[in-house]
């Protein structure tokens, strides 16, 4: 268990980078088993599975897979190309690992003690599973969706520049491009 004090803050601390991780891991499903396993089952596609199945979660899981639609093999090899990074990847993976440990570790200890799974997992449809890193990559996927949307049209803007320049020259071609687009949106709040 991890020390808390007010407003029940965990705090976490540990030996090496691993076992701090490992104590992320475990306060985040403490405080939130509940959410990470929406966002794990959302992640994959599979949210209509996991909650008693909707309309609405059968097409959020559509949306998903249409996004990413990774396999489990995917996903893992997401996992293991992370050592193409050279010290920083293989240490990344470890964290990772540790991370996934630490949920794995509160997970064994709700199904000892139903006691403490949180009630807002009567919704589920079954008990806590076990994670794997695939299920981290999951969510990643997940949130780079839902954060991606908001852009993306550079390489459509590459093409676009590449055949104005082409067409009226390089200066021309960057005012052309300038003028259809715009670097402030004007119904966006500023502070």
């Amino acid at each position: 268990p991890t020390p808390r004090d007010l407003p029940d803050v965990p705090h976490i601390h540990g030996t090496s980078e691993q076992a701090t991780q490992c104590g992320a891991g475990y306060a985040g499903a403490a405080d939130r088993l509940c959410i990470l396993a929406v966002l794990r089952h959302y992640g994959r596609g599979e949210l209509s599975a996991f909650l008693v199945p909707s309309c609405s979660d059968e097409r959020m899981d559509r949306d998903q897979l249409l996004l990413t639609g990774y396999s489990d093999e995917e996903l893992q090899a997401q996992f293991d190309n992370m050592s193409l990074y050279g010290e920083q990847g293989v240490r990344f993976k470890r964290l990772f690992t540790s991370y996934v440990d630490g949920i794995n570790h509160y997970i064994s200890q709700v199904l000892l003690d139903p006691s403490k799974l949180p009630g807002d997992y009567a919704a589920a449809v079954g008990p806590p599973t076990t994670w794997t890193v695939k299920d981290v990559i999951a969510i990643a996927g997940l949130v780079g969706g839902i954060f991606g949307k908001g852009g993306g049209g550079e390489l459509d803007n590459a093409g676009l520049i590449s055949y104005l320049e082409k067409q009226i020259g390089a200066a021309p071609a960057k005012q052309v491009l300038t003028s259809f687009r715009s670097a402030n949106d004007p119904l966006a709040p500023t502070t």
